[in-house]
């Protein structure tokens, strides 16, 4: 009977992106891992692990991930990660990266709010247009109160 040793490197990369996938800390995962060889960096920043979308702790639609996954700021975060080496110290680039990705989150969530409020006020103004000036005292009044409250 044949012994074989098994090493991590000869997993398929299905099974590495289940055990990866297991993992809540995207930064210790990358520390742990990134780096090693390229097989493994490409795995890691594959868009179906959702690592990024994952670490932002964000539930989106498709379309949103496909638009965060197709941007200019993801790929570059997603090149400069790929690109690692276990030859130099990675925590700094990993931290770096992390923190562009989240502030790019932020830029977009900003962004999407501001426009929602946009169109919720114009809403709001279309409504008001349809209402009497009675209408709109009682409505007044009735927030005045529920602002106190």
């Amino acid at each position: 009977m044949v012994h074989m040793q098994s090493t991590l490197e000869e997993l398929p990369d299905e099974i590495l992106m289940i055990i990866f996938g297991y993992s809540d800390n995207i930064y210790s995962l990358f520390q742990t891992f990134l780096g090693l060889n390229q097989r493994i960096n490409n795995i890691l920043l594959d868009k179906r692990l959702h690592l990024f979308i994952n670490f932002l702790s964000i539930n989106i639609d498709h379309e949103t991930m496909c638009f965060y996954y197709n941007s200019s700021e993801f790929q570059h975060i997603t090149r400069i990660l790929k690109s690692l080496n276990g030859t130099v110290n990675n925590n700094e680039i990993i931290e770096s990266c992390l923190e562009s990705l989240v502030r790019f989150h932020i830029q977009n969530r900003y962004i999407q709010l501001k426009n929602e409020f946009q169109l919720n006020q114009k809403h709001f103004q279309l409504i008001r247009k349809q209402m009497t000036h009675s209408e709109i005292q009682k409505a007044g009044n009735e927030l005045q109160l529920a602002c106190k409250e």
